[in-house]
């Protein structure tokens, strides 16, 4: 049961919030907000969500991409600790974990962060949009794990 939890709290959360920018890495040059926006509008649709569920998930996705935005230069900063790390004579190994604990802290606060909103968000969804909901983690799991 933990693990459905997490697969399925992960799959809303890469699904609507997209955090890793797969479409920069993947060269289609859509931001983050332009990349939620388009989940947002295809659950919106998919789930049948009123005037009202819709502005309450876009306040959402509005905090989690401003909390996003706040975090983003910290990524930077760890990758250029480490290019500086790296060019030492030695490579101080502390150094580094400290780094990605600190960046590890981070990430987990942001995790409780996007599950309270994310509960907020499924308190207002009925019973049939659940179901749809439910439906479409199924496909998402279906599609990353289709190789296990």
């Amino acid at each position: 049961m933990h693990k459905l939890l997490i697969v399925s709290i992960g799959a809303f959360v890469l699904g609507i919030f997209t955090f890793h920018g797969c479409a920069n890495h993947h060269g289609l040059g859509k931001s983050h907000e332009k990349q939620a926006e388009k989940v947002i509008e295809q659950l919106a649709k998919e789930l049948e969500l009123t005037s009202v569920q819709k502005q309450k998930l876009d306040d959402i996705k509005l905090q989690i991409v401003g909390k996003h935005k706040e975090k983003a230069g910290k990524y930077e900063t760890l990758f250029q600790d480490l290019q500086l790390e790296i060019m030492k004579d030695k490579f101080e190994k502390d150094v580094l974990l400290g780094k990605l604990k600190a960046t590890n802290a981070e990430r987990d606060e942001m995790h409780e962060f996007i599950a309270a909103r994310f509960s907020e968000f499924h308190a207002t969804l009925t019973k049939e949009q659940k179901v749809k909901l439910t439906g479409k983690l199924s496909m998402l799991k279906n599609e990353f794990h289709s190789a296990e």
